[in-house]
């Protein structure tokens, strides 16, 4: 006997992604009238991906266990498209054009590249392999981040620091299935919706922000005393 999933399943999503509808219609609105940024589409491409074919992944009563399964993989794969979306988005747009910048695009797309053969060429039989997979991709700036320091503000770093911390929250949950308050309605899953949802909103806060910044001609985001010691216009962002 098949177990029931909790009724809430695949719920979190779907209106996260009814919510990323509604402000990428804003977005293109504003962008037609004032200023479009390839970066902040790259997120919005990523936010979109994700919450649309894990809602539909969750909601569906699935008949074909093949197209099941190939939904299931197109599920993990936005995970790491998720992930390379955000930081690409974040250091494109809060990090002038140094060096750097190319070293962290490469490696978090190389990342997501082996992710995807991963998914595809190998069985999904050890989740933990996955979990562990998705929470060093989204560790892999940590290096990096004596530099971002010199760049980025405390407030952004903030959102930064905060939105990794749930994500990694919400792999923990995701590993090892639990908390499992309501299985019957809200269970371990849907709590691990919860905490990528409040991640990807510390991760959007910024990248807004800056957005904001760019349509009414204010640089807001990058340090602009690190910029200036280190030689950098905040004009270059």
């Amino acid at each position: 006997m098949l177990q029931q999933k909790p009724l809430l399943r695949g719920r979190i999503h779907q209106l996260a992604f009814y919510i990323t509808i509604i402000l990428t219609l804003f977005y293109i609105t504003i962008s037609l009238i004032k200023s479009y940024k390839y970066e902040l589409t790259l997120y919005i491409i990523g936010q979109l991906t994700l919450f649309g074919i894990s809602s539909k992944y969750h909601l569906t009563d699935w008949k074909n266990e093949k197209t099941k399964k190939i939904f299931q993989k197109l599920d993990h794969i936005s995970i790491f498209l998720l992930i390379s979306c955000t930081q690409s988005s974040f250091v494109l747009t809060l990090l002038p054009k140094i060096e750097i910048v190319n070293k962290i695009l490469i490696l978090t797309w190389t990342i997501t590249l082996l992710g995807i053969l991963k998914i595809i060429c190998i069985s999904n039989e050890y989740e933990i392999i996955d979990v562990s997979l998705y929470m060093i991709h989204g560790v892999s700036i940590v290096p990096f981040f004596h530099i971002l320091l010199k760049y980025i503000n405390i407030s952004k770093m903030f959102y930064l620091v905060f939105g990794g911390v749930f994500y990694i929250m919400g792999g923990v949950v995701f590993g090892m299935h639990r908390p499992d308050p309501f299985p019957s309605v809200f269970g371990y899953h849907e709590v691990f919706h919860v905490l990528t949802v409040i991640a990807n909103t510390c991760f959007m806060i910024p990248l807004l922000q800056w957005y904001y910044g760019v349509i009414n001609g204010v640089s807001i985001g990058v340090d602009n005393c690190s910029n200036s010691s280190m030689g950098v216009s905040n004009m270059d962002r």
